[in-house]
């Protein structure tokens, strides 16, 4: 009658909802029946009324179905590689009723593949507090633990546990693989052997003792046992193991082979993803290579070295902004990932990165391998190439910061073309004077107002000689024939300049360009560094009359022999020489 009395009272309240003054007495009567709750503290009894479902939905609130629901969804989210979603489904599911071992397992595997081990870390710890002796719990203790890089802590904690339970063979397994996990091989083979004692058939000691024998290079052994596991069961570890065999000796396509066979048991197996993206590119299939490292990066982003070798490919592919991003992305889960930074380094050092200037983009490659150095610290090995990179790359940087500075230094080009009615034709080879800013006052009026120069040549007979000898560094290309095509080219005044050089100096080793040096003064002044080049081949000056006779027949053939008097009009014997000298520079 209570129950009838308050199932009455709601549907007053409901229908007289919307009165003036009625409900506010109404209102006051539900309350005094409603406080008590009775129906909360009997939430299997209100089932069976089958009428308030609609009016009262928490009173019929299931915290277990709620909780299985979320569950489900975060398990469909983790096989979508949706670690996002998987781990607030999973989450929200614990709160509304304590978590099964399947939930707990399934939100440890989640947080480890997307990396994020401090959140494994908790759940493990939780687990392991609330059920001490449940192997499960010890087992995805331990993983994280030996993901967390706290081998010794792992280590611990297992001892422990056999030191309780002596004859679980789980256990025991799990202890092997920490001994390989620490580096010690021989001990995990050992205890791997004790528990085939026990356990003839027993595939995660036969897999512990192959990793093993692999960890040792024992390679042949390592096949043999591989061999022996999957005449017992075929997992995709063993494959992988085999894979990696072959893949020490560079026998790339039964690593292949073996790899596939892994994947086919287990297509989302992170670490055959990464080992077959890494045979692809040992053989220079980088498009594969990178499929597979994709995928490895999808099913477990919280690897490293899948991000690592991903950058690789990427980098083969000339796509350097991508492989950039590829191992900052395993730096941003792991800031102390040496490898990374190393190879950062690499892809500043080799390639042209868009964006970046050399000096800029050499500075970077110093940065990273200076990281790596920190970061590897007594791991380092003694012969490492980084210190040779470093240096290069200083080298490289110097360089660079000189040159600019010589650009820097050097006065601008004008290369506005010289008046038609100006420019004096060379007769000997048919070419306009050079449109620079030292040539171009060749004008007969500016010689006369500058007679201050006339007397400088004729009390100094000595340099005449001097752009006479300049010639001397580049003896060779006077000779080579090429001068006979470049006549061809007169039309073009701009590109000339930098060939005329070679041909011009022959007409000055002639005496008669001595009076000259008139209308040479005007380009002198101008170029500055012209007398950089002239004490070089004052040691040797006596043999600059030798060589006239023979460079002298050698070219005067070329152009008309006729016209050999008329260069005495003409300032090329220092415009050559300080055509040269720029050459020298």
């Amino acid at each position: 009658m209570i129950h009838w009395r308050t199932f009455s009272v709601l549907l007053i309240t409901l229908s007289w909802g919307c009165g003036t003054t009625a409900p506010e007495q109404k209102q006051v009567k539900p309350e005094a029946t409603i406080e008590p709750t009775p129906s909360l503290e009997k939430e299997t009894p209100d089932p069976s009324t089958g009428q308030s479902d609609a009016n009262t939905p928490p009173l019929l609130f299931n915290k277990s179905d709620e909780a299985n629901r979320l569950a489900d969804e975060g398990m469909g989210a983790l096989q979508n590689y949706n670690f996002v979603d998987a781990t607030k489904k999973l989450k929200e599911s614990m709160v509304f009723s304590q978590p099964t071992d399947r939930t707990r397992h399934a939100l440890i595997a989640a947080y480890l593949r997307s990396g994020n081990v401090i959140g494994a870390m908790n759940q493990t710890q939780d687990w392991i507090n609330a059920a001490p002796d449940d192997s499960t719990a010890l087992t995805m203790r331990v993983k994280t633990l030996l993901r967390a890089n706290r081998k010794t802590e792992a280590d611990s904690l297992v001892s422990q546990f056999l030191s309780k339970h002596p004859d679980n063979l789980e256990i025991r397994n799990l202890q092997a693989r920490v001994d390989l996990m620490m580096g010690f091989p021989k001990r995990a083979i050992r205890r791997s052997a004790e528990v085939m004692k026990k356990d003839e058939v027993n595939i995660d000691a036969v897999i512990n003792i192959a990793r093993a024998y692999l960890q040792l290079k024992k390679s042949d052994l390592t096949l043999y046992v591989v061999d022996q596991g999957l005449s017992v069961k075929k997992v995709p570890e063993l494959y992988h193991i085999m894979a990696q065999v072959y893949i020490q000796r560079k026998s790339w396509q039964r690593a292949v082979a073996a790899l596939r066979e892994c994947l086919k048991l287990a297509p989302d197996f992170p670490e055959g993803l990464n080992n077959l993206g890494v045979v692809y590119q040992q053989v220079g299939d980088y498009s594969s290579a990178i499929a597979q490292l994709e995928k490895a990066t999808q099913v477990a982003p919280g690897m490293l070295s899948s991000h690592l070798n991903l950058g690789n490919a990427y980098r083969g592919t000339k796509q350097f902004k991508k492989a950039e991003s590829a191992y900052l992305a395993a730096l941003k889960l792991d800031q102390s990932y040496a490898d990374a930074y190393f190879n950062l380094g690499i892809l500043f050092f080799e390639n042209q990165v868009s964006g970046l200037n050399d000096e800029v983009r050499l500075q970077k490659a110093v940065t990273n391998f200076n990281q790596y150095k920190l970061l590897s610290g007594s791991e380092l090995k003694r012969k490492d190439p980084v210190d040779d990179y470093i240096d290069e790359a200083k080298r490289m940087i110097a360089e660079v910061k000189r040159m600019r500075e010589e650009e820097m230094k050097q006065p601008p080009v004008d290369e506005t073309p010289v008046d038609s009615s100006e420019p004096v034709t060379d007769p000997t080879s048919g070419e306009q004077p050079l449109e620079s800013p030292d040539v171009a006052p060749v004008n007969a009026p500016e010689p006369a107002t500058t007679p201050e120069p006339v007397p400088e040549p004729a009390t100094t007979p000595e340099p005449v000689p001097e752009p006479a000898t300049a010639p001397e560094p580049v003896p060779e290309p006077a000779i080579t024939p090429e001068p006979v095509p470049e006549p061809a080219t007169a039309p073009e005044p701009v590109p000339e300049p930098s060939i005329t050089p070679e041909p011009v100096p022959e007409p000055a080793i002639t005496p008669e360009p001595v009076p000259e040096p008139t209308i040479t003064p005007e380009p002198i002044p101008d170029p500055a560094p012209t007398p950089q080049p002239a004490p070089e081949p004052l040691p040797n000056p006596e043999t600059v009359p030798e060589e006239k006779p023979d460079d002298v027949p050698e070219v005067e053939p070329l152009p008309s022999p006729d016209e050999l008097p008329v260069p005495e009009d003409i300032p090329v014997p220092e415009s050559s020489s300080l055509d040269s000298a720029r050459g020298m520079r």
